[in-house]
């Protein structure tokens, strides 16, 4: 989204609406807020389970961060990506009063002009009884792979421990859902991989904090607890039901997981860590990694799509 679309917004309103142009302008002047904030540098999981996917776009955007800007989400898109925000927040909300969800919570009401922020579970009334906690998604990374995000969440009911994600899908999909959508189980998996090997940023920040040895102490326990697989919980947009699915998975002797059930997608998370290797020495060698397959020819549907398309057709 641009100025542009702030204009087309203001010229729709001389002719209908009142409110809606105003909230229309503000979701394009948000969106414009939250997208500078994303990191561009780094792979994100969310983006590494799909199959449009491709390294040698990345790099051409890391070559030239200009062609960023040429990312397009419609303000249709934007509004349910808001909407699915504020959802998000409310399952969030609904599990920390719980005293489940496990992770990073920081009171919005910044009383000394500054985040108050706790590790572990939501705190409870007797910490702060003035508090208005919201849950902070505990960042993944890697640092050797330059992957970067944000897990919905961590939840411990003891004795078992799961990663959490969560998802919105429209009626049709919803009665007919047996399984979790096969996506969205790899970007489950590749949180689950990640939080088993580095646990998530916030906490090895804290631990690098002076004069806390005795909350580390308190929380490690739960920290290095492995995790027995992830729950995907898919919500009807229609009519709020929800419906959840249970996938094990087991550590391995190097702290990844496998999935006993699904050996296949362990492979395709394994050969994409391998792809993403490889991009940084493109980088790095001032090379490029193949073309995608799909990509044989400008007018392929994916090269419609991608960014560096015209770059991408004048080198070999």
């Amino acid at each position: 989204m641009n100025i542009a679309d702030i204009l087309k917004v203001r010229k729709k309103a001389e002719e209908t609406g009142y409110i809606i142009p105003i909230v229309e302008e503000q979701i394009i002047v948000d969106a414009m807020k939250s997208s500078k904030s994303r990191r561009r540098d780094v792979f994100h999981p969310s983006e590494l389970c799909f199959g449009t996917f491709c390294s040698r776009e990345w790099v051409f955007c890391q070559r030239d961060p200009a062609l960023n800007e040429k990312r397009k989400v419609s303000i249709d898109q934007q509004r349910r990506f808001d909407v699915g925000h504020v959802i998000h927040d409310y399952m969030q909300e609904k599990l920390g009063n719980s005293g489940y969800l496990f992770g990073v919570w920081e009171c919005l009401r910044h009383c000394e002009d500054q985040a108050c922020v706790n590790i572990g579970f939501k705190p409870k009334k007797e910490v702060c009884k003035k508090a208005l906690w919201k849950y902070k998604e505990p960042t993944v990374y890697d640092e050797e792979l330059h992957i970067y995000g944000n897990v919905d969440g961590i939840v411990i009911k003891p004795p078992y421990k799961y990663g959490f994600e969560f998802k919105t899908t429209k009626s049709d999909a919803f009665k007919t859902m047996v399984a979790p959508l096969y996506n969205h189980k790899e970007q489950a998996f590749w949180y689950l991989d990640l939080l088993s090997r580095n646990h998530f940023k916030q906490w090895n920040d804290f631990c690098k904090t002076e004069g806390v040895e005795d909350i580390i102490e308190e929380l490690k326990p739960y920290v290095d607890k492995p995790f027995d697989g992830t729950i995907i919980v898919y919500q009807n947009k229609d009519t709020q039901e929800f419906r959840e699915f249970l996938v094990s998975a087991k550590t391995s002797k190097d702290g990844s997981f496998d999935i006993p059930e699904d050996e296949d997608l362990h492979y395709i998370i394994e050969q994409k860590k391998k792809t993403l290797k490889k991009a940084l020495v493109h980088l790095k060698e001032g090379t490029l990694p193949e073309r995608l397959y799909q990509c044989d020819d400008k007018s392929a549907r994916r090269a419609k799509i991608c960014l560096a398309s015209t770059p991408c057709f004048k080198e070999d």
